[in-house]
Parts: structure tokens; C-alpha cells; sequence
């Protein structure tokens, strides 16, 4: 182990046995919707910006290279609006997939937030993440409806 590789990951401890299980690895979860006008409108806490981000998702590749983890996908979990932001395309560029979170519930500019619309509002917040990924798989993190929301 070097010194970029701890000897206390899982992969150091357990082998394969957790190796196997790894099918991706995510680095943050909605930190560039954080520091979005809309997030921070919210307060929805603590974000990072694309440059940060970049370097976390560097630092973790540094990390597992040479473990049982080396050849597993590393992405970022946001927003649809996140991620369609250009000052955030060098987070996309960083990335081996796209992670995102599409909750129809929460569209509260129009009417679509019906469980009625739902299908129809995934498919229209699935697709720009597809597009800014330029190939990229896109995987879908969280979504669903509440049995009751505020």
C-alpha cells in the first residue's frame, strides 16, 4: 500500500468478498444543486463546486487504483438542472457514469407534480441527463413518490 492507499479499505480488509459486491462508486450526492440558486434557496446545505468535485473524484481514483476496486465506475450523484449547468461540464467530463435524482413529486412550477404526470416527468428529466452525458451511462439514484408529503 502506498501512502494515496490506505490499508483500512474495505477492499484491503474483506478481498473480493466486498470487491464483488462494488458496482459503482460515488463520490457526493446533489453537491453542485447545494450551491445552485434553487439549492441554496432551500437550504439545502453544505455543496461543492465542479473543481472541488473534480479533485475529489481524482483523489478517489488515486485511492483504489491497484485494489480490488481499481476497475469499478466512478460517478457523481445530482439534479437534472445540475447537471445541465455548463460550468459543470468538467464534473461530467470526470466521470465514468452520471448519477441522478428525479422525484416528479418535487415539480411545483407547473402541475405535472401529479402522480397522474409522473412517467411523463421522469422521461423529461431522464433525457437532459442523458444528453449532457454524451454516452455516458446515466443511473438512477433515487426517485419515487411519497405516501404523503408536506
Amino acid at each position: 500500500m502506498t501512502k494515496s492507499q490506505p490499508s483500512n479499505l474495505p477492499s484491503s480488509k474483506f478481498g473480493t468478498t466486498f470487491t464483488n459486491l462494488v458496482v459503482g462508486i460515488s463520490v457526493g450526492s446533489e453537491d453542485l444543486y447545494r450551491i445552485s440558486a434553487a439549492g441554496i434557496a432551500a437550504k439545502s446545505g453544505l455543496g461543492a463546486g465542479a473543481v472541488v468535485l473534480v479533485s475529489c473524484i481524482s483523489q478517489v481514483r488515486a485511492v483504489v487504483k491497484g485494489t480490488g476496486l481499481a476497475t469499478v465506475q466512478i460517478g457523481h450523484v445530482d439534479t437534472v438542472p445540475a447537471w445541465a449547468t455548463n460550468s459543470n461540464s468538467a464534473v461530467v467530463s470526470a466521470v465514468d457514469w452520471l448519477g441522478v435524482d428525479i422525484y416528479p413529486y418535487l415539480e411545483t412550477e407547473t402541475e405535472l407534480d401529479s402522480v397522474d404526470n409522473d412517467s411523463g416527468v421522469f422521461q423529461d428529466e431522464y433525457g437532459p441527463t442523458s444528453d449532457v452525458g454524451k454516452g455516458k451511462p446515466v443511473w438512477v439514484m433515487g426517485t419515487g413518490w411519497p405516501n404523503s408529503a408536506p
